[in-house]
């Protein structure tokens, strides 16, 4: 009996610090300006599909138990080339970067991409492909699944 508790035990330890955690990521613009997304594709054939819109809450989403309704909108994608477009954020809203920057696997982007936020004259990298995630520039919120991660623009 003992041998199987030990067993159980030991194969679930091993479970769980293997686990993987995914992660969703979301920009929430605070500002009464319009913000400005331009990403960067370092790699584009790691790139399945292509965005062309992004899903859009016009309102700053507090990540509460069904926060994902209120992603109804669309907001479309301007393409400059085949490996840069551009995003506009309306004032006081709220994006799914799941769609432009990749699914984020234990708090890092599996996509190699770049992301560069603009306000004004305030310009901020979000991401900078896998070996430069900006973990300092995201807030961290715990979900029973899927932890968020989500950055203000202000």
């Amino acid at each position: 009996m003992r041998v199987l508790l030990l067993t159980i035990l030991l194969f679930v330890a091993v479970s769980f610090y293997s686990c993987s955690l995914y992660f969703d990521a979301f920009l929430r613009n605070m500002t009464r300006e319009t913000a400005t997304i331009d990403v960067f594709l370092n790699k584009r054939n790691q790139w399945a599909t292509l965005p062309n819109r992004v899903k859009t809450a016009c309102k700053l989403v507090n990540f509460k138990s069904g926060y994902k309704k209120y992603f109804s909108e669309t907001t479309y994608v301007t393409w400059f080339d085949s490996v840069h477009f551009q995003l506009k954020v309306s004032p006081n809203s709220t994006i799914d970067l799941s769609q432009i920057a990749g699914t984020f696997l234990n708090s890092s982007p599996t996509k190699d991409v770049r992301v560069i936020v603009s306000t004004g004259s305030k310009v901020d990298t979000l991401i900078n492909g896998h070996s430069d995630f900006r973990h300092d520039l995201f807030k961290y919120k715990s979900k029973a699944f899927r932890p968020i991660l989500y950055y203000d623009v202000k």
